[in-house]
């Protein structure tokens, strides 16, 4: 199609997404700066207990970073950064 039939949908409401997804607990959307900073941790941990375990995991760690976008303003918002950051961030890129 080359984008030649495309239109676009306007999108009302709030995406909330999380990769990779927890796999011991279920997810709830935590849309408060703080509970997307506690579920991070949470995510981190589990895939850390996976790692060490042997199972295929996935590194998390760096920063939080919070996007919204709406029409005509895109706000970029660092909620937080991990303690091991200076340390971690070689082995996250």
């Amino acid at each position: 199609m080359n984008g030649q039939r495309f239109e676009s949908k306007r999108f009302e409401g709030t995406r909330f997404m999380v990769k990779p997804a927890p796999q011991t607990f279920t997810l709830e959307a935590a849309y408060d700066p703080e509970e997307c900073v506690e579920l991070a941790h949470r995510i981190r941990e589990e895939q850390q207990a996976f790692a060490a375990s042997g199972v295929p995991s996935v590194p998390i760690g760096g920063e939080i970073w919070a996007w919204l976008v709406r029409r005509n303003d895109i706000r970029l918002t660092r909620l937080h950064r991990f303690a091991d950051y200076d340390e971690s961030l070689t082995s996250y890129v």
